[in-house]
């Protein structure tokens, strides 16, 4: 019995020595050594792991308790007694037969709702943003690179050249010169790509490490002939920021009207009220105005991007044409190395602006089609 009592003993301090371990319900998704992503993946990724959005989820919840409170109070008042409410205070009881409690209840559930709406817009237009950044600084990248392997043949032409004496020294230094150029800008475009997938793994809340691939192109694609008026009017109509203040005017428009029916115009709670309600006008009128311009001008952008585009296809015609000259010069000893590093600096700067241009068409794209949306900027 002693030998039974000494062995239990045993192993329970054996088993209280051991390491213990957390048992984590919590579900994570392993994600692939390369994730591939296409534009609508990456924004579908972001909102669902912006914590953002979970923290206006319960401001909604938190909304709605609110409102069903100041329901109940409604209710209450309107089962009391004629004689109960002729009690209340004046201005009280105005805010229940007005209809201010109720519609104050409604404007503080619906912001909430707005801005989340707005805030989920906001990420969707980001990632766009950041993936055509990321898009761009990959071309970028893929040009340098072609560079490079470009004046690395241009310098090992020119070595056999000298070596046959057909180019000087000071002609082959130049080269080399001209290879040196071309690593450093390979490099400098490396390192921005880099950064720019930095940022872009931040903004879909994905490990900085993580290696992506984008398998959605930067190209230029027609946009839709738009009616600006049309559009304005119908942005007038779904924006938040404008039904905010239009529902903020209506709130102390009826608390000015309740007001005046208690107290003299020349009274201060009558004239308090009165700056209020046509500061709430005031804000209305510049809201409006700031959204006509901020889609006339987006407009006017996306016009002037796309009319460049076309010229820049041209000048990479041009002087892919003039660097084939000269090249074609170089072997028959027409022209110099001076001639093929000026012809392939231009080619390349050629094509740099043409993915510049399609890129900025792109942003011109994006800001006009969120200009003429509900927006992404929260609510004051």
């Amino acid at each position: 019995m002693k030998k039974i009592i000494i062995f239990t003993i045993c192993l329970l301090l054996l088993v209280s020595s051991l390491p213990s371990f957390a048992i984590d319900d919590t579900k994570t998704t392993e994600l692939p050594k390369t994730l591939e992503l296409s534009l609508k993946q990456a924004i579908e990724y972001a909102i669902k792991n912006n914590k953002d959005l979970k923290v206006h989820e319960a401001d909604i919840k938190k909304s709605k308790v609110t409102y069903d409170e100041e329901m109940k109070k409604i209710d209450k008042f309107n089962k009391m007694s004629p004689y109960d409410k002729k009690w209340m205070p004046y201005i009280e009881r105005k805010k229940f037969t007005n209809g201010l409690i109720k519609k104050n209840a409604d404007l503080a559930l619906k912001k909430s709702k707005w801005n989340k709406a707005l805030r989920e817009n906001e990420i969707k237009y980001n990632v766009e943003k950041y993936y055509y950044d990321l898009l761009q600084s990959k071309k970028n990248l893929n040009i340098s690179k072609e560079n490079l392997e470009l004046s690395k043949k241009q310098y090992e032409q020119s070595k056999k050249k000298f070596d046959l004496g057909k180019i000087s020294h000071q002609q082959l230094l130049s080269m080399e010169l001209s290879l040196s150029t071309a690593e450093s800008k390979y490099n400098e475009s490396l390192l921005k790509y880099n950064l720019t997938k930095l940022d872009f793994n931040k903004i879909l809340g994905i490990p900085l490490t993580q290696n992506i691939v984008l398998t959605d192109k930067i190209e230029y694609n027609m946009h839709l002939i738009y009616k600006i008026d049309d559009e304005i009017k119908k942005a007038l109509e779904m924006k938040p920021i404008i039904k905010l203040y239009e529902e903020k005017y209506e709130v102390e428009r009826r608390m000015l009207v309740s007001i005046d029916a208690r107290y003299p115009k020349e009274n201060s709670n009558y004239q308090k009220q009165l700056v209020i309600t046509e500061e709430i006008k005031s804000d209305l009128e510049k809201a409006k105005v700031d959204v006509k311009m901020e889609i006339r001008s987006s407009y006017l952008r996306l016009i002037s991007s796309k009319k460049h585009i076309d010229r820049y296809r041209l000048n990479v015609q041009k002087a892919e044409k003039n660097l084939e000259l000269a090249e074609l010069g170089y072997k028959v000893g027409e022209s110099t190395p001076n001639d093929i590093t000026k012809a392939r600096i231009d080619f390349m700067n050629a094509k740099k602006d043409l993915a510049e241009q399609i890129y900025k068409y792109n942003l011109a794209l994006l800001d006009f089609k969120y200009s003429i949306g509900i927006g992404k900027n929260q609510l004051p």
